[in-house]
């Protein structure tokens, strides 16, 4: 056996014969030691890529490929994290001639190493340059491959300063050869084009490529102005277009940082380093910018018109020109209580402008025209921008305070004249209005925001639209009867849902007017509203005291509050303190006889679920079973609590859960803008929200489950309770779906459910629609585990019945494509299927994944992910033999390489 001293002399003297291109001695050495030529090469290295990288000679490379038959030259080799084929070695090298030679042989210009092309081999290892650029152009059948990635390449070139690279790319695919066809042939059959034929097509040539401003202010940060000028000759734009963004960038980079680079782009202008020609209009006026503003601010505040008309046509300029990220000609003319002629003169100078933008004021405030003229009670004006197009419902920015009517509250502009204004447009969005109302319960309001809520429900409630569709029944003698028209009047008080939350924040504050303006318009019954606020209080009390719902009703009884109440709302209420203490009290102390007699003397019943007038059993009232099973009453005590009860299959939702109601009168915000708003801007929001789930939507078999009495549970089935009982139609509607959604399903809990009568089929045949489900329980894969295993323990006990679980195809489908790699191994572990069969498709799922780029990185993490070491040599052995086993020969090296190796020695893989 040849030692591994002796095999490395022989490698050493066969890759020496190889560099000195001696083609005869190279031969003898392989014919007298009786060597095959392709016993060297390896998944690291390959002898006829490393003759293309070291020797520059035809013959010795076209004796390589004739030696070594290769079956096919579409292969690469990994080493040091770098991916080579031999035509990506001849190209990295700018070795034409080589090139040609491949291709002679088949190579193909367009094969991909582990899914990335010879162009992004070349591009990403810093080795393309204009000249093999050109060569992969010349020899790819099409081009299209090559558009999408222009953008990238000419970032890259601008930060690696790659003048010569971008000037080729824009004389290859502007004015090229097939242009420069097109008018010889008008040319030879002496077809006339107009000048304005040319200058379309010559347009058309060199839209292209679409050059950014982007590009522009890059070369200019990096100094490549030769780069810069490239831009500038191939812009279809006119250079005055180009220019006045690229100097507006300038000057608010100077105002935002501090700097002085807008001189240093004139100058640089003006001694022609940057080719927009020494005189520029808009060059001249960027010099003279600030002087120029102040002329036309001290016009407009003369109020001069025709000054102003004069100054425009003397100077050549547009007003739009003067502005910029922190100045704009109509906010200042808005701002300094110009007149409306004056206002409109400079509208009318905006041309094919849009209204709805914004520049940055004094202290960041956000302004836009529409806000100043609001702010200044211009409304004269806010009704122009409206009618030229400006949008009621612009939205600044992404969060809770961006509609108008927010923000100005938000930095106290909002008054009363305004917020009428607002309210009277019937375009202004109903959820800016809630949004708004909520805002009011802020802590330090400027106003007594009772003031601005009393305008909401009399504008926005019974608004113009109303009072004039009234009023035209009116003149028109058109009848309406009392039925009517107080249908007519609920409609308009259903436009804003009024929230009980309000209601407290009003108590809360001792803000009884903002109470009374709520109730009067609220469209409920008068009794539904105080149950629900008395339940809303009656929520935070905590275990057994009352103070909150006590409290509640002294201060209706206050004699500021001037709501008249009839004393039976008071009694009904105290009546209901006093019962909920003395039951509570009876549970604990476990003594069923004077709880039974409590209950008769009472006629308190328990055996009416959901109805409206009973509070204890009222679907959001407290439940006195649920009460029981949660603070540990005796089970003799519950089993006759329960045996007071005509259906256990039931909820109970205490009545406030501000998450919930939150969510339901809100449009969600998808980064939590609201919610974090109001968390941060109001302490009491802040403790109740962070309480709303102490108390979820219950029922008492959920309360016996998560408290572990595991022999009431036994119980409460016994008596009927179906564990299968679902809150909806829908599939989250479950025990297991409502102890996830509030923190409480465990192993040890789901396996309890199961094992008691849940419908496990269910659950199987759903799993799909649940991997597909946002914050599913089945992605904690402990589940899908404890699932299986349950499953399959039933089953075994049952007579002709398959012993496996059926695992899907599609849910390895959905692993791969959501990244579930720990899901993918439970699958595995219980998948009845022969293994070759399952690999085997996972194999060809990964290979056929969408995101090509990415695939083999997945892969890879699949395999890493697996914690069971025979599984992972298993799956890791198929995948790497499948390759082997592929036409390419190569193909071999790239999952060898990312499983064998990367696995093994825990390293990461870079893909190319």
């Amino acid at each position: 056996m040849v030692s591994e001293d002796a095999m490395e002399i022989e490698n050493k003297t066969l890759l020496n014969l190889v560099k000195e291109n001696n083609i005869d001695k190279l031969k003898n050495y392989i014919e007298t030691n009786n060597y095959k030529i392709t016993q060297w090469n390896s998944k690291e290295f390959d002898i006829l890529i490393y003759a293309i990288e070291n020797v520059n000679s035809i013959s010795m490379i076209k004796f390589l490929i004739k030696e070594c038959n290769y079956s096919t030259l579409n292969y690469f080799i990994f080493k040091d994290y770098e991916y080579k084929s031999p035509l990506s070695a001849a190209l990295a090298n700018n070795n034409f001639k080589i090139a040609d030679v491949l291709l002679d042989n088949k190579a193909d210009i367009n094969y991909r190493m582990n899914d990335s092309s010879i162009y992004q081999n070349l591009f990403y290892k810093k080795k393309l340059n204009k000249n093999n650029l050109l060569y992969i152009l010349n020899k790819s059948k099409n081009l299209d491959w090559i558009q999408p990635k222009l953008p990238l390449l000419i970032d890259d070139c601008i930060y690696k300063r790659k003048s010569e690279l971008i000037k080729f790319i824009f004389n290859y695919f502007i004015f090229d050869n097939s242009f420069i066809l097109n008018l010889l042939q008008h040319y030879k059959e002496k077809v006339p084009l107009s000048k304005k034929q040319l200058k379309d097509q010559i347009v058309n040539e060199k839209n292209k490529i679409k050059i950014s401003d982007n590009w522009y202010n890059l070369a200019f940060e990096k100094e490549c102005y030769k780069i810069f000028n490239i831009f500038l000759e191939n812009d279809s734009r006119d250079k005055s277009d180009i220019l006045k963004p690229l100097l507006k960038a300038r000057e608010y980079i100077d105002q935002l940082y501090n700097f002085n680079k807008l001189s240093l782009f004139i100058e640089k202008v003006r001694n022609g380093e940057l080719k927009f020609g020494k005189s520029n209009p808009i060059l001249d006026l960027m010099m003279t910018i600030n002087d120029k503003r102040d002329k036309v601010m001290k016009i407009i505040k003369e109020n001069k018109i025709n000054k102003l008309e004069e100054f425009i046509l003397v100077n050549s300029i547009s007003l739009m020109d003067l502005n910029g990220h922190r100045f704009d000609v109509l906010i200042y003319s808005i701002e300094c209580n110009a007149s409306f002629e004056m206002i409109k003169f400079i509208i009318d100078h905006y041309t094919n402008s849009l209204y709805d933008y914004y520049i940055i004021g004094e202290n960041d405030l956000i302004k836009t025209p529409l806000t100043v003229s609001l702010i200044n009670n211009r409304f004269d004006i806010t009704d122009l921008l409206i009618k030229e197009g400006a949008n009621i419902n612009y939205r600044m920015f992404q969060g809770v305070t961006s509609s108008i009517i927010c923000y100005l509250y938000e930095h106290e502009f909002i008054n009363k004249k305004n917020l009428r204004y607002l309210l009277n447009h019937s375009n202004l969005k109903k959820s800016y209005v809630m949004d708004f109302i909520n805002m009011l319960s802020k802590k330090k309001p400027y106003i007594s925001p009772d003031i601005f809520l009393e305008i909401v429900v009399k504008r926005y409630i019974f608004s113009e639209d109303f009072i004039l569709r009234l009023l035209h029944f009116y003149r028109n003698r058109i009848p309406l009867n009392k039925q009517q028209l107080s249908e007519q009047v609920q409609k308009e008080k259903n436009k804003i849902p009024i929230n009980d939350w309000w209601y407290k924040k009003a108590l809360d504050k001792n803000n009884y007017n903002a109470f009374k303006i709520l109730f009067d318009h609220d469209s409920r019954e008068k009794d539904e509203i105080l149950r629900k606020i008395f339940k809303l209080y009656d929520y935070y009390d905590k275990n057994d005291e009352c103070e909150k719902s006590e409290t509640f009703i002294k201060k209706l009884k206050d004699p500021q509050f001037k709501i008249s109440l009839d004393s039976i709302y008071f009694d009904n209420m105290k009546n209901i303190l006093e019962q909920k203490k003395s039951i509570t009290h009876l549970i604990k102390n476990g003594n069923i006889e004077e709880f039974e007699k409590y209950l008769r003397t009472h006629k308190i019943i328990l055996n009416q679920s959901n109805h409206r007038e009973n509070y204890w059993r009222n679907e959001d009232g407290f439940d006195i079973l649920i009460y029981a099973i949660e603070n540990d009453a005796s089970l003799d005590m519950i089993k006759y609590i329960i045996s007071l009860y005509d259906n256990l299959n039931y909820s109970n939702k205490c009545y406030f859960n501000y998450k919930f109601d939150f969510d339901y009168f809100h449009e969600k915000n998808s980064n939590n803008d609201y919610n974090n708003y109001y968390i941060e801007e109001d302490a009491d929001f802040r403790y109740y929200f962070r309480n709303s789930y102490k108390s979820p939507i219950r029922t008492p078999l959920y309360s016996a489950i998560i408290n572990k009495k595991y022999e009431i549970i036994d119980f409460l089935i016994e008596k009927g309770v179906d564990i299968n009982f679902r809150l909806n139609d829908s599939n989250d509607g479950d025990i297991i779906h409502l102890l996830h959604k509030f923190h409480q399903l465990n192993e040890e809990n789901l396996t309890f459910v199961l094992r008691h009568g849940f419908n496990i089929k269910r659950i199987i045949d759903n799993i799909d629609q649940e991997l597909k489900t946002k914050n599913s329980y089945l992605l904690n894969y402990l589940f899908i585990g404890v699932v299986f295993k349950e499953y399959l323990s039933q089953e075994s006990k049952k007579e002709d019945q398959n012993k496996d679980v059926l695992i899907k195809d599609e849910w390895y489908k959905i692993a791969i494509d959501k990244c579930f790699y720990n899901l993918m191994e439970i699958l595995l572990k219980y998948e009845p299927r022969d293994k070759t069969i399952v690999f085997d498709y996972l194999y060809g799922l990964f290979e056929n994944d969408d995101d090509k780029n990415y695939s083999p990185g997945k892969q890879y993490i699949f395999i890493n992910h697996i914690k069971n070491k025979d599984l992972k040599q298993q799956i890791s052995q198929y995948f790497m033999n499948k390759v082997t086993n592929k036409p390419y020969y190569v193909r071999k090296h790239k999952l060898t390489t990312q499983f064998n190796e990367s696995v093994s020695r825990k390293k990461k893989i870079r893909l190319s």
